[in-house]
């Protein structure tokens, strides 16, 4: 999973998100930007559960001119319980926030929806009773 953006907070440069590690064992989700002659690391972000040590589907996104990311934190990939969250990606950014409630359920596939004024994330959870894929949709609270 690997995904560009132009970043407003840095001149527009492009930015890179990927998964770093290898199938199985993710160690976290990289964040790069483009230099001119290469790419430069900016931050790493881990895991914040270890009941969830994997990170999977970052989408990143902007919303009033500031870098986001949501993503699924899964106890294995693909198709094992997790909890969506999203997080902020500019310089300085400290926001780390679970929009999902933190009930165990088979959650995949966090998409973002920006408005003018809200940014709603929609994924599909496997419902309980029937084994069937919903959508469900959280406010991002940004």
């Amino acid at each position: 999973n690997a995904f560009m953006w132009h970043s407003p907070v840095l001149g527009t440069r492009v930015l890179l998100t990927t998964i770093e590690g290898s199938p199985g064992t993710s160690i976290g989700m990289a964040y790069y930007s483009e230099t001119g002659v290469g790419w430069e690391l900016l931050r790493t972000i881990f895991p914040s559960d270890d009941t969830y040590p994997f990170i999977i589907s970052p989408e990143p996104f902007v919303y009033r001119d500031s870098s986001y990311v949501s993503y699924a934190l899964s106890t294995r990939p693909p198709g094992g319980e997790a909890v969506i969250w999203i997080a902020g990606l500019d310089p300085g950014s400290d926001l780390f926030r679970r929009v999902s409630d933190d009930v165990p359920r088979v959650r995949r596939d966090p998409e973002h929806f920006v408005l003018e004024d809200q940014v709603w994330v929609f994924y599909g959870e496997i419902h309980p009773d029937t084994d069937k894929m919903v959508i469900r949709r959280c406010l991002a609270g940004l």
